[in-house]
């Protein structure tokens, strides 16, 4: 019995403690924004406006930028494709009969310049998708 009443007493008085301090804080008037980590009307009205802006994704360039972006990822994807794949698909499309130049062996030159114009084509769908 002795320990219930101990609590109750402390929490009785922690509970008075609090009410007293709340009731000494000064309240705000209306006319002045609360500026201690409230929400005031100005930064609310920020709320609605971010509400009214369209995503991106609905942005006349997103197409072609998306496209742009997978272009780039293409080409830089061509450059870790190993070389002896890249020399049996020019062998075996005839490339190199055409082409001599495209005859293996493959160097750096050869992988950069197809670096640059696999992604060339890429970008057409997005063109031809916006202009409808």
């Amino acid at each position: 019995m002795g320990r219930t009443s101990v609590w109750t007493e402390s929490h009785a008085l922690s509970s008075h403690m609090i009410l007293s301090a709340k009731n000494s804080q000064k309240a705000p008037s209306p006319a002045t924004p609360m500026t201690h980590g409230l929400a005031s009307i100005a930064q609310d009205n920020t709320q609605a406006k971010k509400a009214d802006k369209q995503p991106i994704s609905l942005h006349p360039a997103f197409p072609f930028i998306v496209a742009l972006w997978f272009a780039a990822l293409l080409g830089l994807g061509s450059l870790v494709v190993p070389v002896e794949l890249i020399e049996t698909v020019v062998v075996r499309s005839g490339l190199s009969s055409i082409v001599p130049p495209t005859a293996p062996p493959l160097g750096f030159t050869a992988r950069a310049l197809i670096a640059l114009a696999l992604p060339l084509p890429v970008p057409l769908p997005a063109c031809c998708w916006h202009a409808r």
